[in-house]
């Protein structure tokens, strides 16, 4: 949609709620955000959306923060 910046912004944002998370976080997410940081290097933005709301977030529900 010609948004590329606002979509980087956002997801910097999410990465920094994400940080200080990090050491709670299952060892299985890893491969998730490999994959999310893939999809933004080919601008592959769905592949992005798509990691983080159907994977991240499932993952992250389950965590007791």
């Amino acid at each position: 949609m010609g948004k590329e910046g606002q979509a980087n912004e956002s997801l910097r944002e999410c990465i920094d709620l994400l940080t200080p998370m990090m050491q709670q976080l299952p060892p299985d997410i890893n491969p998730y955000l490999c994959a999310i940081l893939e999809a933004q290097e080919r601008h592959d933005w769905l592949g992005v959306a798509d990691g983080i709301e159907y994977e991240v977030l499932k993952l992250i529900s389950k965590l007791d923060v």
